[in-house]
Formats: structure tokens, C-alpha cells, sequence
């Protein structure tokens, strides 16, 4: 399974497609998303993506990332639109499922130093520019990529 996702041309998104939330692993979550703590701010962004199933099945779909404001490296909320679960291998809990089997630490580790490179490179003299949001949240695609492969090639072999 791949994804694909273009900066420069968005694929067409039914617009009825609705959301289902992925479990996410403690140790990617904010202390927001465990009900520790109110939130301050947080930024939603959903990114337009193609899912390209081992069969060549095109799946147009969502994702959406709400986190944290600031230098904090976790998610509050990941969300998938229903048709990506409802064509692929992958489930809700395929991250935790995933996270709990298999080290996804060069995912984390590759996440972790992307995000800090948006909060240096969308920040100015302390104050949050427009596309920080978005570029987080193509750093936690990434994780999301990784661990999904992993998932669908699991599967796959078995």
C-alpha cells in the first residue's frame, strides 16, 4: 500500500466522506488527548491523500491531525476518513496494534526532528507563522506512513 500526497495538485475529496478516529499511542500523545490539562491552542489540519492499494486501487481520502501549539512533539487527535478503513487492511487501532508489535522508533526519530524543524522555520521572534500547522502536520504523515506500511505488509504476509 502507498501513499501519496501533492503539495501543488489536491486530489478530489467526496465531500461525505466522514472521519473515524485512530487510536493513538501514549507515547505520541499530548497530555491534552489523556484529560490531563486544558487546552491553550491547538491547530487542526487535514491533509488531502491517495492511498494506492498492492492491487493498484486508487482511494482518495483524509487525514486529520489536531495538535498542540508550541514545541510539544505529540498529537491530540489523529482522524482517517472511512473510505481509506473501509478499502485497505488498516483499522482504527492499527497504530497502537502496530506501535505495541513492531519499533517504530526511525519513524519517531524522523517525526521528531521534522517537527522541530517547522517550529524553527514557521517561527519569528516567538511568533507562530502560517503553514507551521500544515508543515507538522506533513512530519506526523510521515510517522503515519511508516507505521501503516508496516501494518499492510504484516497482513499481507500472513
Amino acid at each position: 500500500m502507498l501513499f501519496v500526497m501533492g503539495c501543488t495538485e489536491q486530489p478530489e475529496v467526496a465531500p461525505d466522506l466522514s472521519f473515524s478516529e485512530v487510536v493513538i499511542p501514549d507515547n505520541y500523545k499530548s497530555a491534552i488527548s489523556n484529560g490531563i490539562g486544558a487546552p491553550t491552542e491547538f491547530e487542526v489540519e487535514e491533509i488531502d491523500v491517495k492511498v494506492i492499494t498492492n492491487e493498484g486501487k486508487e482511494i482518495i481520502g483524509k487525514l486529520r491531525f489536531t495538535m498542540p501549539v508550541g514545541d510539544e512533539e505529540t498529537l491530540i487527535k489523529f482522524e482517517m476518513t472511512n473510505n481509506i478503513f473501509g478499502e485497505t487492511p488498516l483499522t482504527p487501532n492499527f497504530w497502537i496494534i502496530n506501535d505495541l508489535e513492531t519499533n517504530t522508533s526511525e519513524a519517531r526519530i524522523s517525526g521528531s526532528s521534522c517537527i522541530a524543524g517547522c517550529q524553527t522555520a514557521f517561527t519569528i521572534d516567538g511568533e507562530k507563522q502560517k503553514g507551521r500547522g500544515a508543515c507538522k502536520a506533513l512530519c506526523w504523515l510521515e510517522v503515519v506512513i511508516a507505521v501503516a506500511a508496516v501494518v499492510v505488509a504484516a497482513i499481507a504476509i500472513r
